[in-house]
């Protein structure tokens, strides 16, 4: 193979001699294909798996295949998630084949393939538009915009420098199982929130106006200023010690 002469870049493909197969590029490029490379396509991109194809001079020289092995998690995460009544979407750049054989694998909800990262970008903000949140996870520069744009981004641990400083969250271990323990502790801490606004909604509404004097007249109840400070103080220990009950909140995944 002869050395490279020129190289053009194409956000999403980063090759100087080879071009991803999925229809769209192969036809910007005026790559012609034949039967067998089509037909090795299809069959290919139904299991699973990903073909590139390497071209030198708009002629097909080779065809490469690679296919990505599920995590083992991957699965219970998704179903935990469709437990908790959450729709789950795959928005990847891989062809659509490809995509929708690893949605039907793991039983995603929605699938959306071919996608540039301005695409995945769109698509968050499509979502979201529609009166939903968006929690969007990902590894690689081309999800960051998407990340960025998601009511919650995760960045998943392994990943870019780029998608990290556009997350909200980076998963230090890269492990997806953190993704349920991730909304399992913000269920806790949104609870432990609402509970805390109740006491100090509770103490304030009942004290304050005790210590005003609002049943002195009426009752002869008056608290004195350092018994009323104490009270405040005492309020204040109730609500930060039952924030601290968090800590002893464990990770289902035990990572």
């Amino acid at each position: 193979m002869p050395y490279t002469k020129e190289r053009i870049k194409v956000v999403g493909v980063d090759c100087a001699a080879c071009v991803y197969a999925i229809q769209k590029i192969i036809e910007s490029f005026s790559i012609k294909t034949s039967s067998e490379v089509e037909k090795l396509y299809i069959e290919e991109t139904g299991k699973g798996s990903t073909t590139f194809l390497v071209a030198i001079n708009s002629k097909l020289s080779a065809a490469v295949i690679v296919s990505d092995e599920l995590r083992k998690e991957a699965s219970k995460v998704i179903s935990f998630f469709k437990e908790k009544g959450i729709r789950t979407v795959l928005a990847t750049g891989d062809a659509e084949n490809a995509a929708r054989y690893v949605a039907s694998q793991l039983g995603v909800d929605e699938v959306y393939a071919e996608l540039r990262p301005e695409d995945k970008a769109d698509l968050v903000d499509k979502l979201q538009g529609s009166g939903r949140r968006a929690l969007f996870a990902g590894d690689g520069v081309n999800d960051a915009p998407a990340i960025g744009r998601a009511f919650l981004g995760v960045a998943m641990g392994g990943g870019a420098d780029t998608s990290k400083e556009a997350g909200d969250v980076f998963l230090i271990n890269g492990n997806l199982e953190a993704l349920a323990d991730l909304y399992s502790l913000s269920i806790h801490a949104r609870k432990k929130a609402v509970q805390n606004l109740a006491w100090a909604f509770a103490y304030n509404a009942t004290l304050i106006p005790v210590a005003a004097g609002v049943l002195y007249k009426s009752l002869g109840i008056m608290i004195r200023p350092e018994l009323a400070a104490a009270a405040m103080i005492l309020s204040d220990i109730t609500v930060i010690s039952n924030a601290l009950t968090l800590m002893k909140w464990r990770p289902h995944s035990g990572k």
